[in-house]
C-alpha cells in the first residue's frame, strides 16, 4: 500500500516527541527516562481495540512493546498506522478510550498520531483529555489539538489553561494550550497568544536549571514549533543540558530555527558520550550552514575556529552560564541502564 501523504508528517512528529517527551511511569526501566513530577496509579494497558484491518492492529499491538515504541529509538510500528491517515482515527480513539489510566509511551505515539490525522473526529476525546491527572498525556493532547487547528477547540483551550495557570508549575502544558491557541489567532488575557507564550518562556537560567528535564525536553519542541526566535536563550542552554533528551530536543530545535548563534554550542556536542546526541548535533549543524561535507569533530572543531565561533561559548546566554558538562558525565535523573547507549 502507497503510504498517505500524512506518514512522512506523522512519523517526524512521533521521532520529535520519541526525543523531546519525559514520559510517564511506564516507560522508565531500560529506557531511564528523566524525573518526571509524582503521577497517579497507572492500570494495566488493555487490550487493543479491534482494527478495520489486520496490518493496522498488529501495528497498534506492536506499539505497545516497549522494545519497539519508546522515546530513545522511536516507534517503527507508527509508520504503519500514520501510513493510513484518517482511516485510522477509529481505531485510534477506540484503542485511546480502552487504554485510559495506562502508562506507556504508545499512548503518547498515539495522541501524536491523532494530531497528524488532520481529522475532526479526534477533537471530542483530545479536549477531554486536556483535564487527564497525568501531565505529559494532557501536554499531548494539547499539542494534538495544535496541529488541528480547530476554532472550535478555543473555549476548551483557554478554559484548560485558565484552570493550569491556577495550579502554578504546569509550564509545559501551559506552553503546550498557548501553542494550539497561536495557532487559532486567539488572544490570552488580551494580548496575541504569541506574544502571551513568548512571554511564558522568557525564563531565567535559575529557573531553566532546575527544570524537570521533561518540561524542559517539551518546551524545546514548542519553541521549534512556534518558530520562536525570542526563546533561542532557552533552547542554547538546553544544548548543554545534562539530560540527553533536553540536549536531543533543544539540538533539534536549534537547527530548525536555524539559529547561528547555536553552532558553537552544537559543536561542543560533537564529543558527547552518546552517539545520538552527537549524531543529532551534525544533522542541525548540517541544517543550519548547509556544509553537508563536513563528518567528524574535528573537522567541525576547525571550521568553527576559523570562523571564530568557538570563542565564547556564553555568547547569548545569561550572565553565569555554565559550559557544557564533560562528555563522559551522566544524565541527570537517569538511573543506570540493563543495555546503555555505547558508541560504536
Amino acid at each position: 500500500m502507497r503510504p498517505s501523504p500524512l506518514s512522512t508528517r506523522a512519523t517526524r512528529s512521533l521521532a520529535l516527541a520519541a526525543c523531546l517527551a519525559c514520559l510517564v511511569g511506564g516507560c522508565r526501566g531500560e529506557e531511564g527516562g528523566p524525573a518526571q513530577p509524582s503521577q497517579p496509579a497507572a492500570a494495566p494497558a488493555p487490550e487493543v481495540a479491534a482494527a478495520p484491518d489486520a496490518e493496522l492492529g498488529a501495528a497498534l499491538t506492536a506499539m505497545r512493546d516497549r522494545h519497539r515504541c519508546n522515546r530513545l529509538m522511536g516507534c517503527e510500528p507508527a509508520k504503519v498506522v500514520a501510513s493510513r491517515g484518517s482511516a485510522a482515527v477509529p481505531a485510534l480513539l477506540d484503542t485511546l478510550e480502552q487504554g485510559r489510566g495506562a502508562d506507556g509511551f504508545w499512548m503518547l505515539a498515539l495522541l501524536d498520531l491523532l494530531g497528524a490525522a488532520d481529522d475532526e473526529r479526534a477533537l471530542p476525546l483530545l479536549e477531554r483529555w486536556l483535564s487527564d491527572p497525568r501531565w505529559e498525556v494532557r501536554t499531548r493532547a494539547a499539542l494534538a489539538l495544535a496541529k488541528l487547528g480547530r476554532p472550535s477547540s478555543a473555549e476548551a483551550l483557554q478554559a484548560a489553561l485558565a484552570a493550569a495557570r491556577g495550579r502554578r508549575g504546569d509550564v509545559a502544558f501551559e506552553a503546550a494550550l498557548m501553542l494550539a491557541l497561536v495557532r487559532l489567532g486567539e488572544t490570552v488575557q488580551g494580548q496575541p497568544a504569541r506574544a502571551a507564550l513568548q512571554e511564558r518562556l522568557a525564563l531565567d537560567h535559575g529557573e531553566l536549571a532546575t527544570m524537570n528535564p521533561g518540561f524542559y525536553a517539551v518546551l524545546t519542541e514548542i519553541v521549534a514549533r512556534a518558530d520562536l526566535p525570542e526563546a533561542l536563550p532557552l533552547v542554547r542552554l538546553g544544548i548543554t543540558h545534562r539530560d540527553r533528551y533536553v540536549r536531543i530536543g533543544a539540538i533539534a530545535a536549534a537547527g530548525s530555527l536555524h539559529d547561528t548563534g547555536a553552532i558553537p554550542f552544537l559543536v561542543g556536542r560533537l564529543d558527547d558520550r552518546l552517539p545520538s546526541v552527537r549524531r543529532a548535533a551534525v544533522a542541525a549543524l548540517r541544517e543550519i550552514t548547509g556544509s553537508q561535507g563536513l563528518t567528524d569533530a574535528a573537522q567541525w572543531t576547525a571550521w568553527c575556529e576559523a570562523r571564530g565561533c568557538r570563542s565564547d561559548l556564553s555568547t547569548g546566554m545569561p550572565p553565569g552560564t555554565p559550559p557544557p558538562p564533560p562528555a563522559d558525565a551522566p544524565d541527570a535523573g537517569e538511573p543506570p541502564r540493563a543495555a546503555p547507549e555505547r558508541a560504536p
